[in-house]
């Protein structure tokens, strides 16, 4: 009997007018029909087509009956593998969020096989969230963490894809459809820093000044060292060897003016240059004295730093506001003056896309244009 012919999907026109092939009832689009670039990347589609079917005849047959079948682990066990993985792999603020998302899955179905968790549990997990009243944004976040939990077990063959598959039917929240929403953070103005700046203690207000001058995070500025700051030229630099973005492989430098120099030298520690510039036994005289259960730490947590402006807001009478939001302070002050390209080195962000989250003046001049042009 003849050999049938190898039968290659057809060059076609769509319905938008486009080029396309119609393969396992997919649609491959190739450009403008009828164009030489459109037959071009047809010709190339057929060919990878043709060596993808040449290489599977070529492969060795699989002996009958032997297919991959993933051990059958629980979700906790599952978790268990995963938690390893993550203690060598993620900054301790990450291990948190992980935790807290991934807790009602031990909880709830941690003696369950884990290649039965579907998009119904998923749901019932996230609704559990909507009901404590988390954020739309941070309740999407835990989702996608509960999916990276599944993600590293498929690629670990210790559950089949098909479970990743089943759990990413499940859509975001989008707005009003669930979750707490949060007005967008804005830049405090410097009239509510100063009047707070008097209801703190001489550290966390120099932490305070440092923020509004440099734009650094919160958690750069409570793990800053003496050692990392090379005091020479106009502007100092301060490299850090932990930072947010150092799984990417980049690297940190707070660039530290005249202003944040003057806030930073009566606090510079060369004796102890592993030390935490600003810490809380330095607050006053009686810090190092104290005893006690609840002793003063050698370091400011984040936490503890943003408590302690939010209590400075208290009794100033100001509108609370947060030490990120001196972050987003100095970004409005860098983008609106020099260009979202400074803003972006002096920020430390990875992207360009993220400096443009900032709120800035732009849009304020561009309506007082608009309002007074003829």
């Amino acid at each position: 009997m003849p050999r049938l012919a190898v039968k290659f999907p057809k060059y076609c026109r769509h319905s938008t007018g486009s080029a396309c092939v119609y393969v396992s009832g997919k649609v491959v689009y190739l450009g403008e029909h009828g164009s030489a670039e459109s037959k071009a990347r047809y010709r190339e589609f057929i060919a990878k087509l043709a060596r993808e079917r040449e290489a599977e005849a070529a492969a060795p047959p699989t002996p009958a009956g032997t297919t991959y079948a993933p051990p059958a682990l629980t979700l906790a066990e599952g978790l268990v593998h995963y938690k390893r993985h993550c203690e060598g792999y993620y900054n301790s603020r990450e291990l948190h969020n992980l935790r807290e998302a991934l807790k009602p899955l031990r909880e709830w179905f941690g003696t369950a096989p884990l290649i039965d968790f579907g998009p119904m549990q998923l749901r019932k997990v996230r609704d559990s969230w909507i009901k404590k009243g988390l954020s739309r944004h941070t309740i999407n976040a835990r989702v996608g963490r509960v999916r990276r939990f599944f993600k590293y077990c498929v690629g670990y063959e210790l559950a089949p894809s098909s479970v990743l598959e089943r759990l990413g039917a499940v859509e975001p929240l989008m707005r009003g459809r669930g979750g707490r929403e949060v007005a967008p953070r804005k830049p405090v103005s410097w009239e509510d820093v100063e009047a707070t700046l008097p209801h703190l203690n001489r550290v966390v207000s120099a932490m305070v000044l440092f923020g509004w001058h440099t734009g650094a995070r919160p958690g750069e500025i409570v793990g800053l060292t003496t050692g990392a700051i090379e005091a020479a030229g106009e502007v100092w630099t301060a490299r850090l060897a932990r930072h947010k973005n150092e799984w990417r492989g980049l690297e940190r430098e707070i660039l530290i003016g005249k202003a944040a120099q003057l806030v930073l030298d009566p606090w510079l520690r060369p004796d102890a240059p592993d030390a935490a510039i600003f810490s809380p036994l330095l607050a006053d005289d009686r810090q190092p004295k104290r005893k006690g259960p609840r002793r003063p730490g050698k370091v400011y947590s984040r936490a503890a730093f943003s408590q302690a402006v939010r209590r400075g807001c208290e009794r100033a009478g100001v509108p609370l506001w947060s030490p990120n939001q001196l972050r987003h302070a100095a970004a409005t002050r860098l983008r609106d003056a020099h260009g979202i390209e400074v803003a972006q080195v002096v920020l430390g962000h990875a992207r360009p896309d993220t400096t443009l989250i900032y709120t800035s003046l732009a849009k304020a001049r561009a309506v007082e244009a608009i309002r007074t042009q003829p």
